[in-house]
């Protein structure tokens, strides 16, 4: 069995020539995978931003067979949200775990309030519900979502456009094939989402999320007069 390691992309002195070939290899994995795009767009997602968070899955060649765009924001009072732009998996290295470690070693790292993220993958969804394993809170479920979760959302500028079900509407330019939903839970919020369009999603990793988002109020001390 083919060992991977996980690792954050440090620049180099050779940049744009390390740059040239992540894109490459990154666009192989995302045509293997099915997912349409172009060496361009990859490059762009890969490099845009220097605030980004890379991180790769590699073999025991060096080569990159997984790779993950993060990004972090402190929005309201001081609370940090981590966003996953996008993560894709070779698909000789897909059912081992790697994408769901990828993000455990990012959230471990980062230690965000929240995670958050928008796909049109059904198995994508499973893989966020299920981040750490010790019961964080995620929505959408079969719960009402609470108004804190939709403050969040609005000051998250990735997903600031999802509406009441936390759904991205024509988030794409080109329609989406829907993978096969295992889950009833899954079933129930894809059910909503057109070809078009991304599910957006929101795990709740601090569990004092709900105060950071709450504006504290300004407290009036009414003087009154003494009398003797």
């Amino acid at each position: 069995m083919r060992k991977y390691n996980i690792e954050e992309y440090v620049s180099s002195r050779n940049d744009e020539i390390e740059k040239d070939n992540i894109a490459r290899q990154c666009l192989e994995i995302a045509n293997s995978a099915q997912f349409p795009t172009d060496y361009q767009d990859v490059y762009d997602h890969l490099f845009e931003d220097d605030s980004y968070i890379r991180v790769f899955v590699k073999n025991e060649f060096d080569e990159i067979k997984g790779f993950a765009i993060i990004c972090n924001e402190n929005v309201l009072n001081n609370l940090n949200i981590m966003h996953v732009h996008g993560i894709i998996i070779h698909p000789e290295a897909q059912g081992l775990g790697l994408a769901k470690e990828v993000i455990n070693t990012a959230v471990e790292k980062y230690q965000p309030d929240v995670v958050t993220a928008k796909t049109h993958n059904p198995r994508c969804f499973n893989m966020f519900a299920d981040i750490l394993n010790n019961g964080c809170d995620f929505y959408p479920n079969t719960q009402p979502i609470p108004s804190y979760i939709y403050e969040i959302v609005k000051k998250d500028k990735f997903i600031d456009k999802a509406d009441e079900d936390l759904i991205c509407r024509d988030a794409y330019p080109d329609v989406k094939i829907q993978q096969s939903k295992r889950k009833e839970l899954v079933n129930d919020v894809f059910e909503k989402v057109g070809p078009y369009d991304a599910q957006a999603i929101v795990v709740v990793v601090n569990k004092n999320v709900k105060e950071k988002t709450i504006k504290p109020k300004n407290i009036i001390i009414k003087k009154t007069r003494r009398i003797i």
